[in-house]
């Protein structure tokens, strides 16, 4: 008993991440066998969820597995205010 041999890495297809939220996008990579990185486009962003706009490999296009993904999220900044009802 010795160890296994390893395992060849099978091109995956690489999924279109650009509208997903940030925690979907992980899921999504993560079962794709890829990794993730991430640019955060925003400098000073409100702490919600980011939103993926854009990816460096193109959606449909063959990568090895464990290949890694990066993804540009956007989050809207922190200086801007949400519309709501205004209190006095």
């Amino acid at each position: 008993m010795g160890p296994k041999p390893a395992q060849r890495r099978r091109r995956r297809v690489v999924p279109d991440l650009r509208g997903l939220f940030y925690r979907p996008c992980q899921a999504v990579v993560t079962m794709a066998g890829l990794r993730l990185a991430v640019v955060r486009l925003t400098p000073d962003p409100m702490p919600v969820e980011g939103l993926v706009v854009g990816q460096s490999s193109a959606a449909g296009s063959a990568v090895r597995g464990l290949s890694t993904l990066t993804v540009q999220l956007w989050h809207p900044p922190r200086d801007q205010a949400l519309p709501g009802p205004k209190h006095k």
